[in-house]
């Protein structure tokens, strides 16, 4: 990413960031080259979607306010 992302937020190590994707979703990129590696997809109808880093960086995890029924479909985890 280039130039400042208001909502960013690092890993422990500072070596990843997590920072609000146009397409709706959360974007992980690469702190030393700008890279976004992927994205987080979040539902449209999440309004304002926030991610933060495990105390080891090796999993995300994603909140956001929606009408999302977790009891149709659960939520998922993903390593890193």
């Amino acid at each position: 990413f280039v130039g400042y992302a208001a909502g960013a937020v690092f890993s422990a190590d500072a070596t990843k960031a997590l920072v609000p994707d146009s397409n709706t979703g959360i974007g992980l990129h690469d702190v030393a080259t700008g890279v976004q590696q992927y994205v987080i997809p979040v539902p449209q109808d999440s309004g304002a979607a926030q991610g933060t880093f495990s105390a080891d960086g090796s999993k995300v995890v994603v909140a956001y306010a929606s009408n999302y029924d977790f009891k149709k479909k659960p939520a998922v985890t993903a390593h890193l």
